[in-house]
């Protein structure tokens, strides 16, 4: 099985992020360095970039809403109280 190969702009679509977010990413440490393919040429494995956002989705924490409490936007007011 041949490894996917990701060029900078296919990795900046994949996660979101723009260019400045990914080096202080690679910088940080959270995101391997690309491999250098040549003088003007790098690229991330696919494989560990897809291990990245596994990890990412298993940090967030689930908060548990309470019962009884209703999700999505609160009611509109119209007027000024004499309604």
């Amino acid at each position: 099985m041949s490894e996917v190969l990701l060029r900078r702009k296919a990795l900046l679509a994949k996660l979101g992020f723009s260019s400045a977010t990914l080096h202080r990413k690679i910088v940080a440490g959270e995101i391997e360095r690309p491999l250098v393919l040549g003088q003007n040429m790098r690229c991330w494995r696919e494989s560990t970039i897809d291990a990245y956002i596994d990890r990412l989705r298993n940090d967030i924490p689930v908060k548990p809403v309470a019962e009884g409490v209703k999700r999505g936007r609160k009611p509109m007011s119209f007027g000024g109280g004499n309604d």
